[in-house]
Order: structure tokens, then sequence, then C-alpha cells
């Protein structure tokens, strides 16, 4: 007669036997020791891709400092945000009659407000995208750049800045400014073209004198050949306000043009700076 196979009950006594002696004997079950650590479950955590920064955000081990400054790892303090854009239409009539002065001044003003009015609801983070544009830069030139947030302002003077009291353990603080956003006419111009200008301070903690203190013109008050200049494209000109106007999408490119070209400019110099030979 063929031998019967075990019923349910029988292989469970069996397992739990097995299981029992195994255990005893020190033998892993699983292919691991029994001294072995538990397989973990997590997944590593995600890498962080925004540049802001607290201390905690710097890399653990920064490459040592080549220059005499021993600067390596750079805070940048964005400028004040919302940027307020400009526009400015210079007649050539207002330096012969005074009234017609006048007229195209408020003209003007009231232009500016609906040029500026249009842009800023879709720009308010040109200020961020100018910082981030500096870090990458200087990233590249081998620092290590992170944007800090929550600088403490004052509402009447934001871009004034008490360095001594930010909260970082940088080697340096690159404290960034706009002066001017917006397209300009001159008097001896049919064109509105685009105006940008932004500065750099460079601050060491402990040093009285700025490091780097310099403002880039792009567009309406550059000169070509200048290390502080850079001349526009003149793809982005423009005869009329109504043309202005109707190529909004134009212009936002030109100011993401001027602030990338002054970003590596300015990147560019602040490294020049910081690896200058003592006078």
């Amino acid at each position: 007669m063929p031998p019967t196979k075990p019923c349910g009950t029988h292989l469970l006594l069996r397992c739990l036997l097995v299981t029992l002696l195994a255990s005893l004997a020190g033998i892993p079950i699983d292919g691991r020791s029994a001294d072995a650590e538990p397989a973990s479950d997590t997944t590593p955590a995600a890498t962080e891709t925004e540049r802001t920064t607290t201390d905690e955000a710097w890399p653990a081990d920064p490459p040592a400092a080549v220059n005499r400054h021993g600067i390596r790892r750079i805070a940048i303090i964005p400028p004040a945000s919302p940027v307020v854009y400009e526009l400015h239409n210079v007649s050539a009539l207002a330096f012969v009659i005074p009234l017609s002065g006048t007229l195209n001044h408020l003209d003007s003003k009231e232009k500016s407000k609906l040029f500026g009015e249009k842009l800023k609801p879709l720009d308010a983070s040109r200020a961020r995208t100018f910082a981030r544009n500096v870090a990458d830069d200087l990233d590249r030139l081998g620092y290590h750049a992170r944007i800090l947030e929550d600088v403490a302002r004052d509402p009447e003077d934001p871009d004034a800045v008490d360095y001594e009291r930010l909260a970082t353990s940088a080697d340096a603080v690159l404290h960034l400014r706009f002066s001017t956003v917006g397209l300009y006419s001159s008097r001896t111009s049919t064109q509105y073209v685009p105006r940008v200008n932004a500065s750099g301070v460079l601050v060491v903690k402990g040093q009285e004198d700025y490091l780097y203190d310099r403002e880039i013109y792009y567009g309406a008050d550059a000169r070509a050949g200048k290390s502080w200049a850079i001349v526009a494209d003149e793809q982005y000109a423009y005869p009329t306000f109504e043309a202005v106007m109707s190529n909004l999408d134009a212009i936002r490119g030109a100011f993401d043009a001027a602030s990338r070209a002054i970003g590596q400019r300015l990147a560019s110099q602040v490294d020049e700076a910081i690896n200058a030979p003592p006078e």
C-alpha cells in the first residue's frame, strides 16, 4: 500500500521543529548570519537640488581653499524682491521746450506704470533666478555657493543688510542688488532698449573693506569694451511703446539674457578679486 501524504498539521510541526533546532545550532535560515543587521527597507533621501541654505546645507567636507583669503564657501543674499520694472523715454524736445519736458515726464511715468503692472505678476521670481545664476557660475569656478533664506530686511530699505549679524558659517557673503530693470529710450534714440544694472558686494567677516564692490551695466548704460558693461543684443530693441507692450514675452527673454550675462561677468570678477595678489 503506498505511503500516506503527511497532513497539514504534520508539516507545520516539522517546520517548527526544524526552525527550533536550527536556531539552537546557530544555522542561518534565510542566508544571513544570526548576528547580521536586519535589511533596511528605507531608500536614500532625495538629493537637495534647491540652492538654499542654513548652515546644515553646506557640503560636509569642502575642498581646501587655494586663495590667500581662505574663501571657498560663499553665501549669497539675493536682491530684494519683487523687482520694480521701469520704462523711461527721454524726448529731445524736453531740452528745448520746458512744457514738453513736463508732459513727456508724465507720459513716461504712466507708461512705466502700465509696463510694470504687466510684467510683475509673471516675473516675481526674477531676483531669485538671478541669485541662482550667480551661484551656478561660482560653483563652476570651484566654490560652494548657497543662497541665504529669510534674511532680515528693513521694509523701508530692503537692500540694507547688517552683514555682521548674519547667521552663517560661510567664508564670505555676496550681496546682490538690482539698481534698474527696465527699458530706456534716450533723447538720441528712437528705440526702447533693455536697461538692466546690477551690483555685487563681497563681504568677509572681520574685514573692513569689501573684497569686491562693483556694478555691471547691461544694455542702455553699457559702453562697448568696458569690463563693467555688457552690450545688449540688437534684437531687443522696440521702436514704440505699442511695440513694447505687444512683445512682453520677448522682453522677459531680454531680461533673462541680461541676468545670465551679468551673473556670469559678476561671478568671474568675484573670482578674480579673491585670487588677486596682494597690492
